[in-house]
């Protein structure tokens, strides 16, 4: 998942009170408890390029304990998830947007003060819809460069 170049850190791994925006993708009630994994990615040249969290329903930590270990789950969480939890994710929805960084993001990004970021939301659901993992991504200004490869089909 990260190249030679890159490493990877997570400053917090642990059960968090789920934010507003957080709950409403998760389908749960605002300050529910949530398992939060918050990693830093840092390119060996150019110093930290994403800032990345991941939340789930708090529940799922009893069947899969490894969500709440500071360290990456080989594979993705959501084979993880799958292999733990005996099911699979069926389909994710994806938002994509631009804002001006969070005090917090431009701290841990390096960012100047009212700095821009892209934010990009992942929210993957199970096979009866219910949504098991939303992932936040925030990239500094100079990685606002995705590229998606798809079929048309006519």
């Amino acid at each position: 998942m990260y190249s030679d170049t890159e490493r990877v850190e997570f400053p917090f791994v642990g059960i968090a009170a789920a934010p507003q925006y957080v709950a409403t993708a998760l389908g749960l009630d605002e300050g529910s408890r949530v398992v939060q994994r918050r990693r830093v990615i840092h390119n060996t040249g150019s110093g930290p390029i994403e800032l990345s969290t991941s939340w789930f329903p708090a529940a799922l930590a009893d069947s899969a304990p490894r969500l709440l270990v500071a360290d990456r789950i080989r594979g993705g969480t959501l084979p993880y998830l799958a292999d733990s939890l005996g099911m699979h994710a069926a389909y994710a929805r994806d938002q994509v947007c631009a804002r001006l960084a969070s005090d917090d993001e431009r701290a841990v990004l390096g960012l100047p003060e009212t700095s821009p970021a892209l934010v990009y939301w992942l929210v993957a659901f199970d096979s009866d819809d219910h949504p098991i993992q939303f992932d936040e991504a925030v990239y500094p200004p100079e990685r606002w460069s995705f590229r998606q490869e798809y079929p048309i089909n006519f």
